[in-house]
């Protein structure tokens, strides 16, 4: 054999492998079937790319507005103001703005030791109760923090104890459903128990109640909460029969949509706190801030607001009154100094008082649930105390003016707490099957 053959009869087999993988490999990758005249080619499947994912802290998104029945709030006939004040005769007050009529409430509140119940007052969207929490914030080796959820009439009579504190733990943060009918709170471990090893530390409970304190019943355990005053001012229950809360005050939490109901937990958004969050009564619009992005807002599925002002919502939703700051403060828009009002339907801006600049830098706005006047607390400065505009008509008025200085040349001023809606008397009586 000549010494060529070897070389070939290897070169024979490797061309052969190469040609049995070449076929395997067009059989492996499909090719696609001829064309036919007049047919479309089909192509081959292109990877496409993977779904976007929310910004960073979006966990899920709400559902469309258009689709979820909304709670219509009660319907008002006028609204008067609940305040307090502080020094000389202090108490609770109920003041008429149109009438300047004004009681002062019974005494209040039921000796209970420490706490601030002004702090958890919550009037009831009918207007004929007001919702509120006591502490008794006694040492260890006593329970700190006991708590009690109270309600009284307007005008302070007929408190009656709700709910109360066990050996386990107590109640914090009561809030009213959207039509005065039931009332949500917290039920927060006992520090006692807890350094007995009885109870989770960190375990917190919402609670749902009817709004004569019957049918209480536990609706869903939450994460742990920070629990300052009795109190999580991101605790609403808004229009969509939906509780909001932020589940901390002082460090960065979970945002939280819970239904009152079946207790299903919907974790909102991570990173936030309570303050990120404001989100308008029918959840259709929430404001783009520093903390809340417009793209955050868009990937929740709601509409974002840009307003940087003090703010205040009317009930249903429909208009957000706010307070523009002088420059180089707010918005920057060129906006005369004073309160404004936005119908969030048309877009349309409407100026309904101007304001003293420095007024306009410290004041705190609130609508009345009749719509018809905005309250603006001046909490700084000369002119401490609660002022009403009347939005037709652009008229403001001190109503409750501070006390003067004490004798060590300090002001303690008045508090606003809420306006208490005064319901239409023949609605109402309609509502109660003719009842008075």
């Amino acid at each position: 054999m000549s010494k060529s053959r070897p070389f070939l009869l290897w070169a024979l087999i490797v061309l052969a492998g190469l040609g049995i993988g070449t076929w395997a490999l067009a059989r492996t990758i499909k090719q696609p079937p001829p064309t036919v005249a007049g047919s479309i080619p089909t192509s081959l499947a292109i990877p496409m790319p993977p779904t976007p994912l929310p910004p960073e802290g979006v966990l899920a998104a709400l559902p469309p507005v258009e689709t979820m029945k909304l709670i219509h709030p009660p319907p008002v006939q006028k609204a008067i103001i609940l305040y307090a004040r502080l020094v000389g005769d202090a108490g609770y007050y109920l003041l008429d703005p149109d009438t300047e009529k004004e009681i002062r409430l019974e005494p209040f509140p039921p000796d209970q030791g420490a706490g601030s119940p002004g702090a958890t007052m919550r009037v009831s969207p009918t207007g004929r109760r007001i919702l509120y929490t006591l502490f008794n914030n006694m040492e260890p080796p006593k329970h700190l923090g006991i708590g009690s959820v109270w309600t009284m009439n307007p005008d302070g009579t007929d408190k009656r104890m709700l709910a109360g504190s066990d050996e386990l733990s107590y109640p914090v943060n009561a809030i009213w459903s959207p039509d005065g009918e039931q009332i949500a709170y917290l039920r927060f471990p006992d520090p006692l128990a807890a350094s007995e090893g009885k109870v989770d530390p960190t375990n917190v409970e919402l609670w749902v109640m009817n709004a004569d304190g019957s049918e209480q019943r536990k609706v869903a355990h939450l994460p742990p909460i920070e629990h300052i005053y009795g109190t999580n001012g991101s605790m609403q229950w808004l229009l969509d029969d939906h509780i909001y809360i932020v589940t901390h005050l002082t460090s960065s939490g979970d945002w939280l949509r819970i239904n009152p109901h079946t207790g299903e937990i919907t974790r909102l958004m991570e990173g936030v706190q309570p303050q990120d969050i404001v989100i308008s009564p029918d959840t259709r619009w929430i404001v783009a801030g520093d903390k809340i992005s417009e793209e955050k807002i868009v990937a929740l599925g709601r509409q974002p607001l840009h307003l940087r002002a003090e703010m205040a919502w009317d009930w249903t939703g429909e208009h957000v009154a706010y307070i523009q700051a002088p420059y180089p403060y707010g918005d920057q828009s060129g906006r005369e100094v004073g309160i404004w009002v936005r119908d969030l339907h048309t877009g349309q801006e409407t100026m309904v008082a101007p304001l003293d600049p420095d007024m306009a830098l410290h004041s705190r706005l609130y609508c009345s649930p009749d719509g018809r006047m905005l309250l603006y607390e001046v909490y700084e400065g000369g002119n401490e105390g609660l002022y009403v505009c009347w939005i037709d008509s652009g008229a403001c008025r001190l109503v409750v003016p501070s006390p003067p200085e004490d004798q060590y040349g300090i002001k303690h001023g008045v508090g606003f707490i809420a306006w208490v809606p005064v319901m239409n008397e023949h609605l109402r009586s309609e509502e109660q099957g003719g009842k008075p």
